[in-house]
């Protein structure tokens, strides 16, 4: 009988994750262990989370402030993904981008509303995980380490 394979996790946060320059040092860092699997999960981007809930909540109170804010929020992901992944960033950029207008649709609901319901703000709220843990993954990919990037 083969014994179970153990994993060993490890939890970065978000200044951990600040920016393509930290993320990258994450990913050598992970990259550097002997462990044959390692679990990872990652926070948003530092000051990510607590700009897409100010987001959520200027968007609900119909101030057009959030479509500068979210532009900002947008260009600083895609300024990291072009930063970690290179050439080989466009399948990435193309996926924020998507995300971006995604998001830009739910904002524009919630504007719309005039109120934010707790769905809408659980999902806003998370979308920074979701971004930072795709670039690691996908910054792993290009350096042709094995990575498998999970949004759960």
């Amino acid at each position: 009988m083969n014994s179970p394979q153990s994993f060993v996790a490890h939890k970065f946060g978000g200044s951990s994750m600040r920016d393509a320059e930290r993320i990258a040092q994450v990913a050598a860092i992970l990259a550097a262990r002997t462990d044959a699997a390692q679990i990872v999960v990652v926070s948003a981007m530092q000051g990510v989370t607590d700009a897409l809930i100010a987001l959520a909540n200027s968007a609900a109170a119909r101030s057009e402030v959030w479509r500068d804010a979210l532009s900002q929020l947008r260009e600083r992901h895609l300024t990291a993904a072009l930063a970690l992944l290179g050439k080989d960033a466009e399948p990435t950029v193309e996926w924020l981008e998507k995300e971006f207008a995604d998001l830009a649709d739910v904002l524009h609901a919630l504007a719309l509303l005039g109120t934010p319901s707790r769905e809408a703000l659980d999902l806003v709220q998370g979308l920074g995980e979701v971004w930072s843990s795709r670039l690691l993954a996908e910054h792993f990919r290009v350096r042709g380490d094995a990575a498998v990037w999970c949004d759960a």
